[in-house]
Formats: structure tokens, C-alpha cells, sequence
């Protein structure tokens, strides 16, 4: 395999430098590092700054390794605390994170959520595969020189079909997850334009139940755009709806 001769090290590195700065950034508050992100941004609480609309690029990149933590709430600092899940003592080590992302059975950040997800083994790899804009949109069919249309299907519009636009700005995909918040009662949505930073943030915001939420929604959007490309037909949102909320309630009770 390419990693184990080196190939991919320098990629290792770089992103165990980041799951490092997050470490540092909950745990080390008098580090040069922290104070810097308190003084740009006002606060260093990890729901607060995934919820801020001008963070740094590179800021950004960091706190999408945040699945590879657990979280929870510091009593005593009434923010986010993190655990490191990949060593006993719940702390971070560059040795476990190294041999982390250097494990082929591993290819994101999103891994560990996704698979932990009460949800069928299919769609945690549709899931895992829409985070890596992996899908045979009409955008990625393009880009493979396969036949592919100049407009989205679920809204007829001319933008190619991206990922990002079919399930997070499609009008077709913002109406349904309007209807989905008021369904669950939740709060607004963070809408971004980076899919797994929207399931993020909100998943922070909401808790646990929203992550159940987000992939019953996204596989129930990605099977009415297959169900109008191959099979000419449309079903109304009300039934959708009832759709995600019948598989929110079945997938709750898988082992």
C-alpha cells in the first residue's frame, strides 16, 4: 500500500498538526495559539466558533476534525470539552494520530461518526460518500466524461447538479429541511456551503438526534432525485416528509 513507502505522509502530518491545534485550542488556554483565536474571535468555545460566519480558512479546516473527539460540557467552564477517542487516557498524542490517519481502513475525518450512526450499512456508505462528494452527481458524471444533463432535476434549474446544491440550495432540498425543522420542532438551520460543515454545526447545536435527522433526510432526497431521473416520477413533500420521520423512528431502534 502507497502509505506504508511514504507517499502520503506529508498529507498525515499536515492533518495531525490540525487534530493537534483543536486539542490545544479546548485544553491549553494559555497557549499563544488560544489566545489568538480569543482575541479574533471573542471566545474559544468549539459550538460558538462553528456557529461564527468569518472564521479563517484555516480555522475552518481544524474544526472539521471534530469527529475524531467526543464532546461534551465542562462543568466547571460551561463550554465544550473534548476527549481524544483514540487513546485510553482521553487525551491526544501525535503517535495516535499519525497511526490514525495512516490507517487505510480510514479516509476522513467523518469516518468514526458515520459508522456509529443507527442507520442501515447502505447508507452509512452513501453517507460516507457524500461527504467526500464521492456521488455520481450530474457534476461528477461530467467530470468521469459520462453522459450528463445541464440541470438539476429536482428543481429543472441550469446550475450542474453539485452535491452542495442538491442537498444544502436546491429550492427543492431547502424547502424539505424548512419542513423537516418544523416537523422536529428544531431550531433554524445553519445552512453553509460545505456538506459536512452543516451537518456539524447543526449536530452541535441540536445534539445527537439531529445527525439521525440529517441522514434520513439526505437519503430520502437522494432517492427522489434517482426516483425523477429513472422513473419520471415526483412524490409532494408532505409524503417525504413522512417518509424521513417513519425511517428517523425505525433507524432509532437498530442495535
Amino acid at each position: 500500500m502507497l502509505w506504508r513507502f511514504g507517499y502520503f505522509r506529508p498529507h498525515f502530518a499536515k492533518s495531525s498538526l490540525l487534530i493537534r491545534w483543536l486539542w490545544k485550542l479546548n485544553s491549553e488556554p494559555n497557549s499563544t495559539w488560544t489566545t489568538t483565536v480569543q482575541a479574533l474571535y471573542g471566545t474559544t468555545d468549539l459550538s460558538l466558533l462553528l456557529n461564527t460566519d468569518f472564521l479563517s480558512h484555516d480555522l475552518r479546516d481544524i474544526l472539521k476534525f471534530l469527529p475524531f473527539y467526543s464532546t461534551s460540557i465542562d462543568s466547571t467552564r460551561g463550554n465544550h470539552a473534548l476527549s481524544w477517542r483514540w487513546t485510553n487516557s482521553g487525551c491526544y498524542t501525535s503517535a495516535s494520530a499519525y497511526a490514525l490517519l495512516a490507517n487505510p481502513g480510514i479516509r476522513s475525518p467523518y469516518f468514526g461518526k458515520i459508522w456509529k450512526l443507527k442507520a442501515p450499512p447502505k447508507v452509512k456508505i452513501f453517507l460516507w460518500l457524500l461527504l467526500q462528494d464521492g456521488l455520481l452527481t450530474q457534476q461528477n458524471l461530467l467530470v468521469r466524461n459520462w453522459p450528463a444533463n445541464d440541470e438539476c432535476p429536482c428543481c429543472l434549474a441550469r446550475p450542474f447538479e453539485t452535491a452542495c446544491h442538491l442537498f444544502l440550495h436546491c429550492p427543492f432540498a431547502t424547502a424539505l429541511w424548512n419542513r423537516i425543522r418544523h416537523f422536529y420542532l428544531l431550531p433554524p438551520l445553519i445552512l453553509t456551503d460545505d456538506l459536512p460543515e452543516f451537518w456539524l454545526r447543526n449536530s452541535l447545536v441540536i445534539g445527537t438526534v439531529w445527525d439521525i435527522i440529517w441522514a434520513a433526510t439526505s437519503w430520502t432526497i437522494w432517492k427522489e432525485r434517482n426516483s425523477r431521473i429513472f422513473n419520471s416520477l415526483t412524490r409532494p413533500q408532505f409524503l417525504l416528509v413522512q417518509e424521513i420521520s417513519t425511517l428517523v423512528e425505525f433507524w432509532k431502534k437498530l442495535a
